[in-house]
């Protein structure tokens, strides 16, 4: 049964189980359109993308809002493997509000995958709840999490715990450098047919 499976992928450490509670992300990957990860758990939340100096970043008014979901793809790895990115339906519009609020929202769309080892997560700034994402092309992204204050910090704290389980070995790091772009770090998405 598929209640089965889920027990025999990647089971993150306890202090990181709070954001396996059923995301959005995780929800809209439960309808089965994207089937290998379908009952893959995914620790996720929503980020908002900043400026190097920590201002916010809008595109045509509105928020840059994008939901990154880590997950491992086999139920034999210790780490996790493969980072998702999805964007709302819905984007909030920052006119009417001129500040980082959170607004919940409820469906996402799945738009890039990257496998983890061509991807260097850092904390950016702790007190501003931001992180640093660069990928193997050299390509840098600064987000900041954009959670309901009532648990922003905690689970900043859950992110900086995973980050640091992900830090690459030195031997890693090379590596990720002298990845070629032509390898292509970055795959599109493609929804298979019903």
């Amino acid at each position: 049964s598929r209640g089965m499976q889920v027990q025999k992928y990647y089971s993150p450490p306890d202090s990181l189980a709070m954001n396996l509670l059923t995301g959005e992300l995780q929800k809209h990957l439960f309808n089965g359109e994207y089937d290998p990860f379908r009952q893959t758990p995914i620790f996720e939340s929503d980020f908002i993308q900043v400026s190097k100096k920590g201002q916010l970043i809008d595109i045509h008014n509105h928020l840059n809002v994008v939901t990154l979901g880590i997950l491992a793809t086999c139920p034999t790895m210790s780490l996790p493997n493969i980072m998702l990115l999805a964007k709302p339906l819905c984007i909030p519009n920052i006119m009417k509000c001129p500040t980082p609020v959170f607004i919940h929202r409820r469906q996402v769309e799945l738009s890039r995958l990257f496998p983890l080892k061509f991807v260097k997560l850092s904390v950016k700034d702790r007190e501003k709840c931001q992180i640093k994402m660069r990928l193997a092309n050299g390509r840098t992204f600064y987000l900041q999490l954009y959670a309901s204050p009532e648990i922003e910090k905690e689970m900043f704290e859950k992110w900086e715990r995973l980050i640091s389980m992900l830090r690459p070995s030195s031997e890693d790091t090379v590596t990720m450098r002298r990845a070629s772009v032509a390898t292509s770090t970055v795959l599109q998405v493609v929804q298979t047919a019903p």
